[in-house]
């Protein structure tokens, strides 16, 4: 490595704002011909330290491509520039984990004035995201930065994940709208987890910002808008997340657009999870980084929706002993929600204990909580399932929507409580807004679910176990659709889908026989009862046919 002592004009000097430009001691240019290799230029230059991981940069560069020719692009540009800096040996530096410039080598030109890389155009979202948040970032500087006397205290395990949304300032006049509704539709999803701190974009140091959302728009046509998402987590340079969606229609309207609002949910999620798993069987936090508050009720949240006892007797132990430390309103409405889930599943008896319990967290959550549509929809499903008081039930999941129509679980708390009044059509439109808002996320298998009750209320059996089944397939060990999908098939008298779905049910209920779907009716099975003796009569024919009985 060249050493420290060598003078200014040894060095080469780059100019990022206005035209980009690299020169060397005597003024001649020494800017690579290639914009990819200029982009990684530029990526390098402006990175702590000169330095970026090998992988950060292939996924910036090359974001639509796949891994392997990822690699190959950056081996060519890597190659490009130590043809260019033939003259500075050691400039240019990289192993299989890093690429970096040489300090010694490089000087960054202080206070220049223009637009950043005005010039440098590259046909990629991903860097495209990261340029506009740059420009955005140096486009205001009254932004403060984080003081060192507040400090990083990322392993401080109450710490809430500091988060940051930037949009591209290069908005045209037809796509703003549509990228401030995503704006404004995350900021109030993110809001809403009441465990995030949201922050403007450039108000914290990289360092001290846990994620980085940056959304940047293009239009394809007369018809459709590009919507792109990267995550970055700044510290650690990782891109935790990408995605996109096309947004189509003459008026892009963003208000009524289910893609968009079902993509903000994609996002939001992605933001709050630290490699925590979506159901039950691999639940744990990111090992790169410490369990915050955020990453910490995110298992919790996972675990209550796996079903699964041991999982939500662990969520349950967890939120009671966040509350005793950080009592929040959402914390309750989520106790309140395993509570209920406990409850329905025959986890725990229907006592005055569970009761009295539940009612408190219920009392909790609405007293601090009453404007957020998660807390909402937790007591409704509450009041619904539990007190079986559905007016109550269906009156706070109307709020809930309200507050928030992009909530999947706001809508599926409505479904729940319409169903439970009798108005099945409307139970049955609930659920499906339910499943398109929370495509792809960890509410996906659970929403399916509720559109194959609702279809089944309907007397639509195809479409009650095609949900039924899409349901188990995301999550092969969730038992409530396996019960309905056995009573389903009993129904319609394919014996071949009620032994499949029997005898996946007894592999994870152990104690399930199907005499309890017959003659016990606590059996939580309670919506298909409503078909009343011909699902008994159904139960015990298909039963004895394949032998169950």
């Amino acid at each position: 490595m060249p050493n420290d002592n060598r003078t200014s004009a040894s060095r080469l000097q780059f100019s990022l704002f206005g035209s980009f430009s690299i020169r060397d001691g005597n003024g001649r240019s020494v800017l690579p011909k290639g914009s990819k290799t200029r982009a990684l230029v530029a990526i390098l230059a402006t990175s702590q330290d000169l330095s970026r991981p090998r992988a950060w940069v292939q996924d910036i560069l090359w974001s639509t491509r796949g891994q392997e020719q990822r690699a190959a692009s950056l081996r060519q540009s890597l190659a490009e520039l130590r043809r260019c800096w033939a003259d500075y040996p050691g400039l240019l530096n990289a192993d299989r984990q890093r690429i970096w410039l040489d300090p010694a080598q490089t000087e960054i030109l202080a206070d220049q004035q223009g637009i950043f890389l005005e010039d440098l155009s590259v046909r990629d979202p991903a860097f495209n995201a990261w340029l506009g948040l740059q420009r955005l970032q140096r486009a205001d500087p009254e932004m403060p930065n984080l003081t060192e006397a507040q400090g990083d205290a990322s392993d401080d395990p109450f710490r809430k994940r500091r988060i940051a949304i930037a949009c591209d300032p290069a908005l045209d006049s037809a796509t703003i709208n549509l990228v401030s509704t995503a704006h404004d539709v995350l900021n109030k999803t993110l809001y809403e987890t009441g465990t995030v701190d949201l922050v403007r974009s450039g108000a914290l140091d990289r360092v001290h910002l846990d994620r980085l959302i940056s959304i940047v728009s293009t239009r394809s046509g007369d018809e459709t808008v590009q919507l792109r998402c990267v995550i970055e987590a700044p510290s650690s340079s990782r891109v935790i997340w990408t995605g996109q969606c096309a947004v189509v229609g003459s008026s892009v309207e963003p208000a009524v657009n289910a893609q968009l609002l079902s993509f903000c949910n994609q996002v939001a999620e992605a933001a709050c999870q630290s490699g925590v798993a979506l159901h039950a069987g691999a639940v744990k936090p990111d090992a790169q980084e410490h369990p915050d508050l955020t990453s910490r009720i995110s298992l919790a949240v996972s675990s209550i929706f796996s079903i699964r006892s041991d999982l939500l007797s662990s969520a349950v132990n967890t939120l009671e002993g966040l509350l005793a430390d950080r009592p929040q309103p959402i914390l309750y409405g989520w106790l309140a929600q395993a509570y209920t889930i406990q409850y329905v599943e025959r986890y725990r008896p229907a006592d005055a204990e569970l009761r009295e319990r539940c009612e408190a967290a219920c009392r909790e959550a609405l007293a601090g909580g009453a404007q957020n549509s998660n807390v909402l929809a937790t007591v409704a499903n509450a009041r619904t399932n539990i007190s079986r008081n559905y007016l109550a039930g269906l009156q706070l999941a109307e709020q809930s929507v309200r507050l928030n129509a992009a909530n999947p679980l706001a809508w599926w708390a409505h479904s729940n409580a319409l169903q439970c009044v009798g108005r099945s059509e409307l139970a049955y439109r609930a659920a499906r807004n339910a499943q398109v808002l929370a495509e792809t996320t960890q509410l996906q298998f659970w929403t399916d679910f509720q559109v194959s009750v609702t279809a089944a209320l309907l007397g639509q059996t195809d479409v009650a176990i095609q949900n039924g089944e899409r349901s188990v397939a995301l999550v092969p060990d969730f038992r409530p659709p396996l019960r309905y999908l056995t009573a389903l098939y009993a129904m319609g008298g394919d014996l071949d889908g009620l032994s499949r779905s029997a005898s996946a049910l007894k592999s994870v209920e152990l104690d399930f026989d199907i005499t309890q779907m017959i003659e016990d009716k606590d059996y939580p099975i309670g919506m298909m009862r409503r078909y009343g003796q011909n699902l008994t009569r159904a139960l015990r024919d298909a039963s004895r046919d394949t032998g169950l009985l």
